[in-house]
């Protein structure tokens, strides 16, 4: 086994032993609930391993097609909904303040509107976090993007952390949940952690970043995500990610889902995001 391998066994081995030193009293006491599923009934219940899409049409089915600027207008929402029909994306990734207008221009379409939460920051009060979940799924959403609280991982508060997640999952009452972790801004370590926490709080989507602050995917941090998921959770690979070639090697490397606002881009001939092409 190499040195990297080693030493990441020895973070999963870490982390995995601080999970298993939380009985069931002490999570009741310390997380406010039952556990929503132990790491054996998880390791028991495991989903088949991930199978790659590498056709473009099963590329397409994985893209959120996104547009999350401050200065996103009418008009781009419009062009954006029309191109995730006209392409088949998964779903087009949008502000709150788009959320309604989208689903009357997708009604009829089989596309989701996935809306972000407390973005990018994810630094409101737990409080709030769920009030303002709740609005956007009384609102209609399909689909749910949160961030997770950066400042609670930093400072190790792995109950906060874990409560917020189920808090969360809660509220959102059966629709999607992704969890954005910022994975480029974790260590290896607070990066299981969150993985672990997120799974057993039964999250639908861990997700590597918001693509804010220059935060982008990277193919280690999906690598390490899929294997702290262990198969119960999916992935979703967003930042910066704008050719072909980088979203077959995210997919490759775990991602179930990709969040990119070049798909049209590269859907229409331009697989680099730069030079004419034609699609085979």
């Amino acid at each position: 086994m190499g040195r990297v391998q080693e030493g990441r066994k020895l973070i999963f081995n870490e982390a995995d032993a601080l999970l298993a030193t939380i009985d069931e009293k002490q999570f009741q006491r310390f997380f406010g609930g039952a556990r929503t599923g132990s790491l054996q009934e998880l390791n028991d219940s495991a989903r088949p391993p991930h199978s790659p899409h590498h056709s473009l049409e099963g590329l397409a089915k994985l893209i959120d097609h996104t547009a999350l600027k401050r200065e996103t207008s009418q008009n781009d929402i419009e062009r954006l909904c029309m191109q995730a029909k006209e392409h088949g994306f998964a779903a087009v990734c949008v502000s709150s303040r788009w959320q309604s207008f989208a689903k009357r221009l997708l009604e009829r379409a089989d596309v989701k509107v996935c809306v972000v939460h407390d973005f990018p920051m994810g630094a409101s009060d737990s409080a709030m976090r769920v009030l303002t979940l709740k609005h956007l799924v009384d609102e209609g959403a399909d689909e749910i993007d949160t961030v997770v609280n950066l400042a609670l991982v930093h400072d190790a508060m792995w109950t906060e952390v874990y409560r917020d997640m189920v808090r969360l999952r809660e509220s959102a009452q059966g629709v999607c949940l992704k969890f954005i972790l910022e994975s480029e801004m974790l260590s290896r370590f607070e990066l299981i952690m969150c993985s672990r926490l997120a799974v057993m709080a039964r999250v639908d989507f861990i997700k590597t970043s918001t693509g804010f602050f220059g935060s982008q995917a990277r193919t280690v941090d999906v690598k390490v995500m899929r294997e702290a998921g262990g198969g119960h959770i999916q992935i979703k690979a967003s930042g910066g990610i704008a050719t072909l070639e980088e979203m077959r090697s995210m997919v490759a490397a775990g991602a179930s889902r990709l969040g990119m606002s070049k798909g049209a881009v590269i859907f229409k001939g331009n697989p680099t995001g730069r030079s004419s092409y034609n699609m085979p």
